[in-house]
């Protein structure tokens, strides 16, 4: 190789990473971003070359011949929900990885927000976007196959008309009923979300499902629905506490809703765990400097969010032009000191 050809002297191209990697330039594209259709091993493979001959991609010159905005957008139901930063948090790393800016939208979850939010793609203010739905995206169905550009919905779809990323929510609402009685609960109360949600009617589906399994049954006084926040689990408790109901484990449908749950219950001089255990969903951070810490089960927020950015990259980079692709995630349990099991006294001891 002459000194005038050496990758060194000149900026290094995907011809080269290719070569290097022993792949076409495509492959190379679509492993450096992110593509769920390149296997492990061809990714780390072309990144390593990438890294050696110090690749760097020219976004900008991109940009131009694709007359692209380089910018995609995030629309979430409530800016202000652990829950949907963690997730925007995800999508920016890995639109950052990309060369993409990220636009942030906060759609309130009204029907008429959310199509504001496809209309961004209509007037091509940006080249992609996910959208956070917590109504199934209903009414967005002849939008969602109108609109000029890719979609990916994180949440519930009653019909796959774009690409979608899900968690199995009913899983995991019974994965926390199941916990409860494991640490020694005898009657379980649930705390379920805002109504006409489908988060709202996979967790009291999933709880039905482990009363069902167990042959146990949670009555009407003991089931309370609210906003999902603070202030709406610490109403629902309130609710709770006057219905003259035993009860010694409490599901809450997330974690906000949990915490502020607990909030009611010390008011109500009742001990956490000693006297009731409480679990949430959703595993945010802040379940870990609660008094007792919470226990919860992740919905893997960031993973979802990672998923979603990859798959509208794959569509944005040209690498996946099939039909709708749905990837379902599935929850975790994380126990911690609101669920721990009940201490029976020592022989000889008074309770």
């Amino acid at each position: 190789m002459s000194q005038s050809t050496r990758p060194s002297d000149r900026r290094v191209t995907i011809t080269d990473v290719a070569k290097a990697a022993n792949v076409s330039a495509a492959t190379v594209s679509l492993a450096l971003n992110g593509s769920l259709r390149i296997s492990e091993a061809t990714r780390q493979r072309v990144e390593r070359c990438a890294l050696s001959l110090r690749y760097q991609p020219n976004h900008a010159a991109a940009s131009l011949r694709k007359q692209t905005t380089q910018t995609i957008a995030l629309a979430v139901p409530d800016i202000g929900n652990p829950v949907y930063i963690e997730i925007a948090r995800t999508v920016q790393q890995v639109a950052r990885q990309r060369g993409y800016h990220l636009h942030l939208i906060s759609t309130e979850s009204q029907p008429s927000e959310e199509a504001h939010a496809l209309g961004t793609l209509a007037h091509r203010s940006v080249d992609g976007l996910i959208l956070i739905s917590l109504r199934g995206a209903s009414g967005l169905d002849s939008a969602l196959r109108d609109v000029a550009g890719p979609v990916v919905i994180i949440g519930h779809l009653r019909d796959i008309v774009c690409d979608n990323v899900t968690v199995d929510s009913a899983a995991g609402a019974a994965l926390a009923a199941r916990h409860l009685w494991s640490v020694g609960c005898s009657q379980l109360a649930f705390i379920n979300g805002a109504a006409g949600t489908w988060p709202s009617a996979e967790r009291w589906r999933g709880v039905q499902n482990a009363l069902l399994a167990a042959n146990r049954t949670i009555p009407p006084a003991l089931r309370v629905q609210e906003d999902f926040t603070l202030d709406g689990g610490y109403r629902a408790a309130q609710r709770l506490m006057t219905q003259g109901v035993h009860f010694d484990g409490l599901v809450c449908a997330n974690d906000l809703m949990a915490i502020g749950a607990m909030r009611s219950l010390r008011e109500h001089g009742v001990h956490l765990p000693e006297d009731m255990a409480v679990i949430g969903m959703d595993d945010i951070r802040e379940c870990q400097v609660t008094t007792p810490p919470l226990s919860s089960v992740s919905l893997m927020a960031g993973e979802r969010g990672r998923l979603a950015a990859q798959l509208l990259f794959d569509r944005l980079s040209g690498g996946e032009d099939g039909p709708p692709r749905q990837l379902t995630v599935s929850p975790v349990l994380m126990a911690r000191g609101s669920t721990a099991p009940r201490q029976e006294p020592e022989a000889g001891v008074d309770a």
